[in-house]
């Protein structure tokens, strides 16, 4: 046997020991850094739980006019009486809110349920918490509908039962409950009737102690109706706030609510151009869906308290207080807490999640510290990606497009200048915070996104698609691992990978076996620009070559929905291969 074949069996067996002693190294270091990032994110959970105890004494029992962390509370519990909230968060039963939210609320708090379907179909939830100084009622929405029927008629029925029996079944009017004053709305009425007497017994029994009545939807209108009955009682009704809610008696009833209770005790919060809050309407009903005044019997209702609304997600100007009733009728693109035509497309907003998320983040620091998370804003029904962004921002569509037109230019002008050979000399990149992202090209302003023809296949493309489309696509999440990061999207979960020999980017199931995952990892190098949050991505696998890779998007399809990305050679000051890191909830 020749020297020179056993001098490359060498080279081969050292080449691979190396590799197999560098990718153990990795991998140890790897799963070392997963352990200490589950360590932090467990002691600091425990941390928020340890802060939340008994963080229902934030509350203020004595409060008169709008109290911003009481509105919180009650919201939180508005939208945790529905069930499909309230099980992922403390089981899969109603009994188990006692075990575990129970650590918010002061030692003895005691929480009963008042739910019955009768034999009409009418089936009212309300939620009692009672702590030694206060009496919370908390009513739930419109939700499915229990029913012994299986099947497809079953299914009809569980799922539009409440909205017909219930939300639909205005007319006639009935009595005002309390003697109060005025006509209410027929469905709302019976719905409560079922548990009134039982709940109010239970209420009334708490002598001495402040009552604060909430829901949202339905419950909202049920909340209304029980706390003219519970004054009228004689309970301590000191606040009443409502969520998107509909509106359950005309003029005359609203007007008595106010004077029995006080118009400041009365809060409504609405987010947006939500559909329910302005139902029934105020004119007619052919007012709302098109401003056209035809006569109609459905109209003539009123609003009592008042009126708080929501304009966007965060920021000082989000909520605006006392507002105006909002012009039915009349469209408003710039301010769509004042547009008057009923949507249905704006039913992404009627989710209680909204408010909750809005009012947590107004809330000082110290006080958020101790409140339970609001519920995620991801996947939320009625939602796409248009909806969702202008939930967030208050921007329309047609709005959207010019601001981010104007963006993406103002960005590029901006002269994002780097040297792409010095700046990789770094082998360790740019520190980012893990976490779900939004990645949108420097340049033209289009979102990298999982391809929805092959979304559920190895070897799917990354593509560029338009602010407006699918959001759902667009979201990955960048987990550290070792010295690199892993880009997984969220609509399959697959990795971002660079295929070297076809030298294409696609989405591939994560392999997690150190160093010869290297075309799985990625590397983050920041670049110049007022936002802090420019990078550049590169491919680990090429770091140590000479033949480097970047996510790179074509300059000639920028614009085009489903504009090619490619893994390019770096390019000195080419906002193409630059990425704007956009944080998601």
């Amino acid at each position: 046997m020749s020297k020179r074949p056993l001098t490359q069996a060498c080279a081969l067996a050292l080449s691979l020991l190396f590799t197999l002693s560098l990718s153990l190294t990795w991998s140890a270091q790897a799963h070392a850094d997963a352990a200490a990032l589950q360590a932090a994110v467990a002691a600091k959970r425990r941390a928020q739980l340890a802060n939340q105890r008994g963080g229902f004494e934030t509350f203020d029992a004595t409060a008169s006019g709008l109290n911003e962390t009481n509105a919180f509370w009650l919201a939180w519990l508005s939208a945790m009486v529905y069930p499909q909230n309230l099980a992922p968060a403390v089981g899969q039963t109603e009994s188990t809110l006692q075990r575990s939210p129970a650590a918010l609320f002061p030692a003895g708090t005691s929480f009963r349920f008042f739910a019955r379907t009768n034999a009409k179909g009418f089936n009212p939830e309300a939620m009692v918490v009672t702590t030694d100084r206060v009496v919370v009622v908390v009513f739930r929405g419109t939700d499915k509908l229990i029913t012994p029927t299986e099947g497809v008629m079953g299914a009809v029925i569980a799922e539009l039962g409440e909205w017909i029996l219930t939300d639909a079944n205005v007319l006639p009017l009935e009595a005002a409950p309390g003697g109060l004053a005025g006509k209410v709305h027929r469905g709302m009425k019976l719905s409560l009737d079922v548990t009134r007497e039982s709940l109010a017994r239970h209420v009334m029994a708490q002598s001495g102690k402040a009552v604060w009545l909430a829901g949202h939807s339905l419950g909202g209108g049920h909340a209304q109706l029980m706390a003219a009955d519970l004054k009228a009682r004689g309970a301590d009704v000191r606040g009443l706030y409502l969520f998107n809610s509909p509106h359950p008696g005309d003029v005359a009833f609203s007007e008595a609510l106010e004077r029995q209770l006080g118009a400041d005790r009365i809060q409504r919060f609405e987010y947006l151009d939500d559909p329910v809050a302005m139902l029934p309407p105020q004119s007619s009903v052919s007012r709302l869906m098109g401003g056209l005044d035809i006569p109609s019997s459905l109209g003539g209702f009123g609003r009592a308290g008042r009126r708080n609304a929501f304009r966007k997600l965060e920021g000082a100007d989000a909520l605006a207080r006392n507002r105006p009733e909002r012009n039915e009728g009349q469209v408003d693109r710039r301010d769509l807490t004042q547009s008057g035509v009923l949507s249905p497309l704006a039913m992404c907003y009627h989710n209680p999640h909204w408010i909750v998320a809005a009012l947590e983040a107004r809330l000082p620091a110290a006080v958020k510290a101790r409140v339970p998370q609001p519920l995620s804003l991801n996947g939320l029904p009625a939602c796409d990606a248009i909806s969702t962004r202008t939930g967030q921002t208050g921007v329309v569509l047609e709005r959207q497009l010019i601001a981010d037109a104007e963006a993406a230019a103002g960005e590029a002008i901006e002269a994002i200048t780097y040297d792409a050979n010095a700046l990789i000399q770094n082998a360790s990149g740019t520190a980012i915070t893990p976490g779900t992202y939004r990645l949108r090209c420097l340049r033209g302003g289009g979102y990298l996104e999982a391809a929805s023809s092959c979304v559920r296949t190895n070897g799917c493309k990354v593509q560029l698609a338009r602010p407006d489309s699918d959001r759902s696509r667009q979201i990955f999440e960048v987990v550290r691992e070792g010295p690199s990061y892993r880009i997984r999207a969220r609509a399959n979960g697959r990795s971002l990978d660079l295929d070297r020999e076809a030298g294409r980017l696609q989405l591939w199931d994560s392999n997690f076996v150190g160093i010869v995952n290297a075309n799985q990892k990625w590397l983050f190098y920041q670049v110049g620009g007022s936002s802090g949050r420019n990078y550049v991505l590169l491919n680990a696998s090429t770091l140590l070559e000479g033949d480097r890779r970047v996510v790179d998007a074509i300059n000639s399809e920028l614009t085009r929905d489903g504009g090619r990305v490619a893994a390019g050679r770096p390019r000195s000051s080419d906002a193409t291969q630059v990425w704007i890191l956009e944080p998601t909830r």
